[in-house]
């Protein structure tokens, strides 16, 4: 299971969850069916509010999907956060590993130099050790 938290610098985050996964389906977020959340202009929009991010606090994977049935997965991460139209890794998210492109409504995946229409944030299978 997985958590989401949306961020704002003056703090005040916003937390969802658990779920069993959350999918980014171009800039919309869904738990399962359930829309949670849509980017525009490099926000995120839930209920109503505005926030720049959201992420996971606890060991992630991502797993990248096309429409042809191709899948990439990416991890274990000990954060994931999602930003403006990018994705980033890592203790400081100072890894950007994809970003979304408005024009094709998917998200080019840097490792593999592709584009998925989805990618799913879901707890680490085999979680980090420390």
């Amino acid at each position: 299971m997985l958590s989401i938290h949306f961020t704002r610098l003056a703090g005040n985050d916003v937390p969802i969850g658990p779920a069993t996964a959350f999918q980014l389906e171009g800039p919309t977020l869904k738990a399962g069916d359930e829309k949670v959340a849509h980017q525009e202009k490099g926000s995120w929009r839930h209920i109503g509010r505005t926030f720049p991010a959201v992420e996971t606090r606890s060991p992630t994977q991502l797993r990248f999907e096309d429409e042809r049935g191709t899948v990439i997965i990416l991890g274990p991460f000990e954060r994931v956060q999602v930003s403006g139209s990018g994705i980033r890794c890592g203790q400081g998210f100072g890894e950007i590993v994809a970003s979304y492109n408005d024009r094709s409504h998917s998200w080019y995946e840097y490792l593999s130099r592709r584009k998925y229409p989805t990618v799913v944030l879901e707890a680490a299978q085999n979680p980090m050790k420390d």
